[in-house]
């Protein structure tokens, strides 16, 4: 397991030696939503990491700041203006509000400054300086299709006809909900579900999750799938189904299949337990490698390809293959040593 940092503000210079010529620098400052999930400090280490193995290959001397904005779209205005003040020349920005983040954009584009936005997305309508100069995402929409897919077949393979299925629907805020919701829709129609109420978890709250999907479950008592749109959400999600006497493994009498999403360290477990079919990663190494990639592109001048948008698509973990993979972040940043779930 890796120590889960606590600190607000990290700065980390990373300095690359070269001979017989002078080397260049970058700033680069990461503003990140939150910090209150073990993802975000995935964010922050692996876009590190990741800068300075992109930055000594090519030849930079990177310094790298990060801060949160502990979930308040003001503070991540301020980070911003701080991040621009302080000399950046590129922000890194895993935005709160994909909309509300507009302004920022533009005031660091005023300033001559790059925004790439990480694993957030900003919303469409934005025009001209609006618009980042590029974009980092795991690619949302494939999360919830595929790990929807897997579950259903589980349901196929066990005989068990879906009954009433409740998808819980993200902060609306957030295009990866809105993305992730259109992949369980699509997922469900060419599957010829129909879905019975999705619920809301406000602004990514597993208290939120819990009041609805128990509300739902009241409605729709003889429920036996649930779509889960981040995993983070799956302590409120277990405790409705707890208190609905529906919290067992696949194969137990009251079953709920369950499709997830990111897989952190409760999905890992899950799936490991047989309480979740399947979950689709949040592949946050290959998010900062990509990130990385684009600070030294866009220094060097180059033109990016696809327009500037790159969508990474995540290993989709199910009760079979869950143990077989690396670079799992959730093993990384978990409070409990998951490697017993491998045995």
């Amino acid at each position: 397991m890796k120590k889960i940092l606590l600190a607000l503000l990290v700065v980390v210079m990373l300095p690359c030696l070269t001979f017989g010529a002078e080397t260049k620098s970058i700033k680069v400052g990461f503003v990140i939503s939150a910090l209150n999930e073990p993802i975000f400090q995935a964010y922050q280490d692996y876009v590190g990491e990741a800068v300075e193995a992109a930055g000594k290959a090519a030849g930079y001397e990177i310094e790298y700041v990060a801060v949160t904005s502990d979930g308040a779209i003001n503070q991540e205005n301020a980070n911003v203006k701080d991040m621009i003040s302080a000399g950046c020349n590129y922000i890194v920005l895993n935005t709160i509000d994909s909309k509300a983040c507009f302004a920022s954009i533009e005031e660091a584009h005023a300033a001559g400054v790059k925004v790439i936005m990480f694993c957030r997305e900003a919303d469409a309508s934005a025009t001209g300086s609006e618009k980042p100069d590029a974009t980092v995402n795991m690619d949302s929409y494939d999360q919830a299709y595929t790990s929807m897919k897997r579950t259903l077949e589980y349901m196929k393979q066990d005989g068990v006809e879906v009954v009433n299925f409740i998808s819980i629907m993200g902060y609306m805020q957030d295009q990866n909900a809105i993305n992730r919701q259109q992949g369980v829709e699509d997922a469900c129609k060419e599957a010829g579900i129909k879905i019975a109420t999705t619920v809301s978890c406000g602004q990514w709250d597993p208290s939120t999750a819990l009041t609805n999907l128990t509300t739902a479950l009241q409605t729709y008592p003889d429920s036996n799938f649930v779509y889960t749109p981040s995993d983070s959400q799956l302590p409120g999600v277990q405790t409705a189904l707890e208190r609905a006497g529906k919290w067992a493994k696949r194969g137990e009498k009251n079953h709920v299949y369950l499709a997830g999403t990111d897989v952190f360290p409760d999905g890992y477990k899950y799936i490991a337990q047989k309480y979740e079919e399947a979950s689709t990663e949040n592949p946050v190494w290959l998010c900062a490698e990509k990130t990385a990639d684009i600070i030294i592109t866009l220094e060097k001048g180059e033109k990016l390809a696809e327009d500037g948008f790159f969508k990474i698509k995540g290993r989709v973990f199910d009760q079979e293959n869950y143990k077989t993979f690396d670079h799992v972040w959730a093993k990384d940043y978990s409070g409990e040593d998951l490697k017993v779930f491998d045995k």
